[in-house]
């Protein structure tokens, strides 16, 4: 199912930055730090690296020998427990993976992400680690969760724009955070994936956040409280007790609607946001096929699909009715990106122990229709499995094993999917995020997979 280029010119080379750090693209090039002048003169804009991952606490490392050295009965009990727990499962695997009905009496035996395991830190260089990030769909505002070690995590909002750290947000309930989404049609509504659930915070400081995040209460009085109360405040919607909520989405038409799923159980758990806690949950779906490896919503909302964790197979959820088709893949899908350049309800698909993307137009009624695959080596034949993937409405983000960031710029032309690689550069990209506020360009976030810094590489589409 491969197709060639349909854009390519005769003789065209794609560019390729080694060794100094991408600033961005511009005039269709890449440029690196060692052609600074060069990417300014053409009204390329330089962001600076932020670093938000901690250098000056106590390494995992340390934690762990400080801690193993005078364990406690609590902690060891715990420990107990645990190690029991994950034996259960391990045994348990092969059974349900015979006879998938199983699952609904043991949710917690779903098969293993497939995805390729993150480049480990060294607990001296790095004692924290960026483990989730997303932009606002309107704003140059990135929301990143750090993992601070022992289950605490603590999410940064950081303004780009301006080059600061607007908040910090930290909870009692926040542990364990993988995953962080924005509201639509919201300017300040956060979601954070946490233990047992989500907690969604309003960061309209001194208002109640019935006022922001459901609609509910007063805002007559957010003058005088602003002066008041300067604190952030969220609401904490219920999932799976004690499971950690690994993928968050929200619908796409006003962000209603809010899907929470885990790779650690079956259960999909849908909630309205414009409810109150207590009676948020619309419907909790569970799918005997395995777990969640990401769920998206549908531009118009009519469906959502469910990429079931370590399965050769989607879950597309016919919405609000919630009735569900399982749709078989070639390979297990472990992530989606909208592909709006192509058209309604067209994606790009990482898939498992594939060197390239496919492109796929996904709907209820045709399910999954595979329409071409973009190779990794299109660009200098750099090539590599997929690590992560990240796209803008006009830009299309891979970063690969091999320690490389792939652009390319994809559109329709005459009705066909056309796509032009514009250049490769050296990046360990851990992490990808991308805003698409402007039209006329893309901004990306990657974190780097050395040090935890965050660096940002805009794409002028002109």
């Amino acid at each position: 199912m491969y197709q060639p280029l349909l854009e390519l010119p005769s003789g065209a080379a794609a560019a390729f930055v080694a060794g100094d750090r991408l600033l961005g693209e511009a005039a269709g090039s890449l440029y690196g730090s060692g052609h600074r002048a060069s990417f300014e003169a053409q009204g390329g804009a330089v962001y600076p690296v932020w670093k938000l991952a901690n250098r000056n606490v106590l390494g995992r490392g340390a934690r762990r020998a400080s801690s193993s050295s005078s364990p406690s009965p609590l902690s060891s009990s715990w420990w107990r427990r645990q190690r029991a727990f994950e034996a259960a499962r391990w045994l348990l695997r092969p059974v349900a993976a015979a006879v998938p009905l199983l699952r609904l009496v043991f949710p917690f035996a779903v098969p293993v992400s497939a995805g390729c395991a993150p480049r480990p830190l060294r607990p001296a260089e790095c004692p924290e680690g960026v483990t989730a990030m997303a932009f606002h769909p309107d704003r140059m505002a990135l929301a990143a969760a750090v993992d601070e070690g022992a289950g605490c995590s603590r999410v940064v909002v950081y303004d780009v724009a301006e080059g600061k750290e607007t908040c910090v947000l930290t909870h009692a309930f926040q542990r364990n955070v993988h995953c962080v989404a924005w509201k639509p049609r919201s300017r300040d509504v956060l979601a954070v994936g946490c233990d047992g659930g989500a907690l969604v915070w309003s960061l309209s400081f001194g208002a109640a956040p019935a006022a922001t995040v459901y609609g509910g209460g007063s805002s007559g009085s957010n003058g005088a409280a602003e002066t008041e109360d300067r604190m952030a405040h969220c609401l904490f919607y219920r999932c799976t007790p004690h499971v950690p909520t690994t993928c968050l989405g929200f619908s796409c038409r006003d962000g209603r609607y809010l899907a929470c799923g885990s790779t650690e159980h079956i259960a999909l758990h849908f909630h309205d946001v414009r409810l109150p806690p207590s009676s948020s949950l619309l419907r909790s779906s569970v799918s005997v096929e395995g777990a969640t490896e990401d769920v998206l919503f549908a531009d118009d909302d009519t469906f959502a699909v469910k990429l079931v964790c370590g399965t050769s197979a989607v879950v597309l959820i016919a919405f609000p009715s919630c009735v569900e088709a399982v749709v078989p893949t070639a390979a297990p899908v472990l992530a989606m990106a909208k592909a709006r350049a192509l058209g309604p309800n067209h994606f790009f698909l990482h898939c498992a122990q594939v060197e390239g993307v496919a492109v796929a137009h996904v709907n209820p009624f045709v399910g999954v229709q595979v329409l071409a695959l973009v190779s990794t080596g299109v660009a200098g034949g750099v090539g590599g499995g997929v690590r992560r993937m990240a796209c803008s409405g006009r830009r299309l983000y891979v970063a690969l094993e091999t320690g490389h960031l792939l652009v390319c710029h994809y559109g329709r032309r005459g009705g066909v999917c056309a796509l032009l690689p514009v250049g490769v550069a050296e990046l360990e990209a851990a992490r990808l995020a991308v805003f698409d506020g402007f039209p006329r360009g893309s901004l990306l976030a990657a974190v780097e997979a050395s040090d935890q810094s965050v660096v940002f590489v805009p794409s002028y589409h002109a």
